[in-house]
């Protein structure tokens, strides 16, 4: 194959190897539709507020890819080997510069956005002025700062490999293995022609297809050795502190009332006040399928189910579903993929549009819904879709600073501490539930009254007292919207109306659904 090129102004060939060929041709080049370009630019916009500029991001991740780590990792990887591996890449020593040498950086979930080369260039050609006032240089900052607690596990797992595999008369096998084991942990730069252009419409896409492949690998029984290495691991990563944990929130009612999304991707810690302490569960599919399993078995509310146990694969599987389009969609239809639940909730549903707004709504929101007549709820769910909590915390910020008494947010509202932290009763499982089959009754109710006919399930006297439930909800909703409007309240104090508020709701759907 040939490569074409200009040496002062004269064209020439070169002939090579095909795969250089396609590599040259294809630096800094797309070649994508113009839908796909658009597509695209939701997702590099979401993943970046998601990702790089959100500092929950580096502690979230650090303790998901640990989990990751003592699975994978073929060297026995250990949750201090982090510190370690941080420690290096805060220093930027010897071992960091010879881990980023060997490739292996090039694998982690923020180099998706990174032209690692042509940035280099750019930092060498920048005046120091440039550097410190051009607002690319902080973003630089922030996407580096996010790749330090990916770098953490990265460079432990390499110097734990490195140690075990590596001697004085062959130290360079040391290194490709050590470089190996770490890119391998979670490559995602690894995918094909097709992944790369589904990764450029749906967030993370590539990311769980690299997903779903590292489990199939880690636990394929045709290699029994590795396969029995997986399972001893996983017992000590998810079945112990799932059984432990189940048997601990027995009987705290809190817990049973946690969403299903929550308890399916976190480890509930337990309750501090009326704070609930949470840290993410591994990324990898087999922990999230086994706590998930456990938990359900235990808890004296859930049920294990076909649909609820398997869960955790499908939410695994790449979203076919376009970035650009999703939070748009979910918002039109009062739909939520990922909690699985409706945008507004059903005691604010009957309201009018622009009504539908609580204390957690933004002032952004709430003012264009008033414009536009259009959910506030709405709003924010499609902000918060392609911003996330960089949306969510700059709103907060703003609401704060327009409050007539500026108190001390609540600890599950500042900035990182949100994303290990949720408030007790937030959104109870029964009141969704209640509501789930209050929706039920109204429409076959609706058909009973045309035609005489009772569907299975039906009864005209559970519909009644949920319909009388319903309207106490309202009433509580409507004692909710004067707290929310009284900005002399202290946040604790409006916390504390809402927490009765709340309880009242619960105890309402609790009644009923028995």
């Amino acid at each position: 194959d040939v490569i074409t090129f200009y040496e002062q102004g004269t064209k020439k060939y070169l002939a090579t190897d095909p795969a250089i060929v396609s590599a040259v041709n294809g630096m800094g080049r797309d070649n994508s539709s113009m839908a796909l370009a658009l597509f695209n630019a939701g997702v590099r916009v979401a993943r970046a507020c998601f990702v790089t500029i959100n500092p929950t991001f580096a502690i979230r991740n650090l303790i998901a890819d640990t989990q990751d780590a003592m699975i994978y990792s073929e060297y026995g990887y250990k949750p201090w080997d982090f510190v370690q591996g941080f420690m290096h890449a805060l220093k930027r020593d010897d071992v960091f510069y010879e881990w980023m040498a060997s490739g292996a950086a090039q694998a982690s979930a923020l180099s998706l956005d990174r032209d690692y080369t042509r940035s280099t260039i750019d930092k060498m050609t920048r005046s120091t002025k440039d550097k410190i006032t051009n607002p690319k240089t902080w973003l630089n900052w922030l996407q580096w700062a996010g790749e330090v607690s990916e770098y953490g596990t990265r460079i432990g797992v390499y110097q734990r490999t490195k140690d075990a595999v590596g001697n004085k008369d062959n130290l360079s096998a040391g290194i490709l293995e050590a470089a190996y084991e770490s890119r391998d942990l979670m490559d995602f730069a690894r995918g094909g022609k097709a992944s790369r252009h589904l990764n450029k419409i749906a967030l993370f896409a590539n990311a769980s297809i690299q997903g779903m492949d590292k489990f199939r690998r880690a636990f394929d029984p045709r290699d029994k050795k590795q396969f029995m290495r997986s399972v001893s691991r996983l017992t000590f990563t998810a079945m112990l502190p799932a059984l432990l944990l189940a048997l601990a929130h027995y009987d705290d009612d809190w817990y049973d009332e946690l969403p299903d999304w929550m308890k399916e991707s976190h480890w509930i810690l337990g309750k501090v006040g009326d704070t609930i302490i949470r840290i993410p569960k591994g990324h990898d599919v087999a922990i999230r399928l086994v706590s998930n399993f456990i938990e359900k078995a235990i808890s004296k509310t859930d049920k294990v189910t076909l649909a609820n146990q398997f869960k955790p694969l499908k939410d695994a599987l790449p979203s076919l579903m376009p970035m650009g389009l999703l939070p748009v969609i979910e918002s039109w239809t009062n739909y939520s993929m990922f909690t699985e639940g409706p945008v507004v909730p059903g005691y604010l549903s009957k309201l009018p549009e622009d009504k539908q707004y609580n204390a957690r709504t933004t002032w952004l929101a709430r003012t264009i819904g008033d414009v536009f007549g259009y959910s506030p709820m709405k709003i924010d769910h499609i902000m918060e879709g392609y911003s996330g909590n960089v949306y969510k915390g700059g709103m907060e910020f703003i609401n704060w600073m327009a409050r007539d008494n500026k108190s001390a947010p609540h600890i599950t509202d500042l900035p990182v501490i949100s994303g290990v932290t949720y408030m007790p009763y937030k959104n109870p499982a029964s009141v969704t539930k209640f509501y789930n089959e209050f929706d039920k009754l109204q429409k076959q109710h609706a058909y009973y009254n045309q035609t005489h006919e009772k569907l299975p399930g039906y009864s005209e006297e559970k519909y009644k007292k949920m319909m009388k439930a319903s309207k106490k909800m309202s009433e509580l909703s409507r004692k909710e919207r004067g707290i929310v409007a009284d900005e002399k309240l202290t946040v604790a104090k409006r916390y504390e109306l809402q927490r009765q508020i709340q309880e009242k709701r619960l105890q309402l759907a609790r009644s009923v659904m028995k």
